[in-house]
């Protein structure tokens, strides 16, 4: 028999009796996402980034039909590419005056409006119940 884990960690610890093979584990750790009473989906064995184990817990969420797809796509980062349009400058020399180009472009976020947030991003529990259930 096992021992429990230093420090009581995990003192409910049940010893492996068939479940590694029947859920397929070959390397630990080995992660899954569950949803009682049958669903189990492996979602990795072995380490993950915490960003891509966030990544995997949506998608295979989503891939399951646990969660509505619109969720899926509103968690996907997005990546912008960051670029200068100097054309807009009425004087071409503010690209070169860090101290300038900072309180020019300070005034022109002022003056674009920020956009009304209309639903939250995480649907709370009665907002969106999983599976249609």
């Amino acid at each position: 028999m096992a021992d429990p884990c230093p420090a009581g960690s995990f003192p409910d610890f049940r010893t492996d009796s068939g479940q590694a093979r029947a859920l397929g584990v070959v390397s630990t750790p080995a992660l899954f996402l569950v949803r009682p009473p049958d669903g189990i989906k492996p979602l990795s064995q072995g380490v993950l980034s915490l960003a891509e184990l966030q990544q995997r817990i949506v998608q295979t969420a989503a891939d399951a039909g646990w969660i509505d797809p619109r969720w899926l796509e509103r968690s996907r980062a997005r990546v912008t590419a960051l670029r200068l349009d100097t054309s807009t400058f009425s004087d071409p020399d503010l690209a070169e005056d860090p101290e300038r180009l900072l309180e020019h472009l300070r005034g022109q976020r002022r003056a674009i409006p920020n956009p009304p947030v209309t639903e939250p991003l995480i649907p709370s529990p009665t907002h969106h119940r999983l599976g249609g259930h």
